[in-house]
């Protein structure tokens, strides 16, 4: 779980380093951040210590929410945004995990062919993060739940 949180805040500064995040207050000054809000899939909020105040409007950034795209062609999600089925495709075997924004599990299934299809439809609607832990590799991506 520790593992699980260090990735997602090293993905938050990945983009907010990337200027998809604005600072609200004069200029970046490295503070660390306490709390991350979604109004909605593209609408974010970040606060942290003395007066730090973060937003975006396009889900965070270059990761972002329809921009699945594969490295080395190793993961693939579809369709993004979906409401039932989620399609993964990776050149490896191993386990996928779902998680929801607060690092809760919420689904571990083995992956053992190069396509699995994955019923989400019990999943409240909002954005997930998938991960997929491979004999050599572990990829993250993330999808909406609608």
């Amino acid at each position: 779980m520790k593992n699980l949180y260090s990735l997602f805040i090293a993905l938050f500064f990945v983009n907010a380093a990337l200027a998809q995040w604005h600072w609200q207050n004069s200029l970046p000054q490295g503070n660390s951040l306490s709390s991350i809000f979604f109004a909605d899939a593209n609408t974010g909020y970040a606060v942290g210590y003395n007066g730090t105040i973060l937003t975006t409007e396009d889900g965070g950034g270059p990761v972002g929410i329809n921009e699945n795209k594969p490295v080395s062609n190793s993961l693939k999600l579809y369709p993004d945004p979906t409401c039932k089925d989620l399609t993964v495709e990776t050149a490896e075997k191993g386990f996928l995990f779902i998680f929801n924004l607060n690092g809760v599990l919420l689904l571990r299934q083995e992956i053992t062919k190069p396509t699995t299809t994955i019923d989400v439809s019990n999943l409240p609607n909002g954005l997930y993060v998938v991960k997929v832990v491979g004999e050599k590799e572990a990829f993250v991506c993330k999808f909406i739940k609608q």
